[in-house]
């Protein structure tokens, strides 16, 4: 399943999806300013202990977490966009990675935002497998 949207102009919009590089270390999370927890983040997943919030656009932010165990991290369990002004999941970023949501202006400029935070970390590397629950 492929998940892209058409930006203005016809250019494709895509959620780009995301793996660990094998060679991270928890020091290298740090280094990105993620906070270790002295108990796990469950608003993310029940045993994220690193984790950082990234302003997307307007309310919308980024939640990522890490276990302890690296080798288990995956861009659907440990990563969450949230619609701050209702305190929920950002629903049609979700219904777009189901394929359920047609051009949405404001969804396309909160996937562009996505994907360069995403980007940013020279740990996690585009991947095209599918981990996750629902995918």
């Amino acid at each position: 399943m492929i998940f892209v949207a058409m930006e203005k102009g016809g250019v494709i919009m895509k959620i780009n999806r995301y793996q660990i590089k094998e060679s991270v270390t928890l020091e290298t999370l740090l280094k990105y300013r993620f906070m270790k927890h002295i108990s796990p983040a469950t608003y993310i997943y029940k045993d994220a202990i690193y984790t950082r919030n990234v302003s997307l656009y307007d309310d919308i932010e980024l939640y990522i977490g890490f276990p302890e165990d690296l080798s288990r991290w995956n861009d659907f369990d440990y990563v969450l966009v949230i619609d701050d002004q209702f305190g929920q999941p950002y629903t049609p970023f979700y219904n777009y990675l189901n394929g359920k949501c047609k051009e949405f202006p404001y969804l396309q400029k909160v996937i562009k935002e996505y994907n360069r935070v995403m980007d940013s970390f020279d740990f996690l590397q585009k991947s095209e497998s599918k981990k996750g629950k629902c995918l």
